[in-house]
């Protein structure tokens, strides 16, 4: 192989893997209480921006402790992307939340068990995503605590 397509190879291979970064701009976790008789909860949200176009970029799961969500549906929560110049910015919010009379109410019957490993992290948050159909972590190591809030 001529040594002009390898160094072509080599750099191209590298910018392509420079190009795959995801930026946290912000991770926020604030607690509540409120509403209903003894509901409790705490609210995140996480801002990132991504270096890479929508089609080899897909969002999977979010993984706070034991608790997931899956970012590909929406069910109760928002992923928000805006796209510019060639990046995406994206805003996820999440909650989680217990209410103490409703627990006792639930039909155990009508209730779908889900089981699923939790990927390995060290950080208090790791998003799964895939990015040019292999699947990746990212790990947010922190949030910054929002002060609480108390709805009458």
């Amino acid at each position: 192989m001529n040594p002009i397509y390898s160094i072509l190879i080599v750099i191209s291979f590298y910018s392509s893997l420079q190009a795959q970064t995801i930026t946290l701009n912000n991770a926020t976790s604030q607690d509540w209480a409120g509403g209903m008789c003894c509901a409790t909860g705490t609210r995140y949200q996480i801002s990132l921006i991504v270096d890479l176009p929508d089609k080899k970029f897909k969002l999977d799961t979010l993984w706070i402790g034991q608790q997931f969500f899956a970012l590909d549906k929406t069910d109760g929560y928002t992923v928000i992307a805006n796209h510019t110049e060639g990046k995406t910015a994206y805003t996820i919010n999440v909650g989680i939340s217990s209410n103490h009379y409703r627990e006792d109410h639930i039909d155990l019957k009508k209730e779908i068990i889900l089981v699923v490993k939790a990927p390995i992290y060290s950080g208090e948050a790791c998003l799964v995503y895939h990015s040019n159909k292999i699947r990746k972590q990212f790990e947010i190591k922190e949030f910054k605590e929002l002060p609480y809030l108390a709805y009458p």
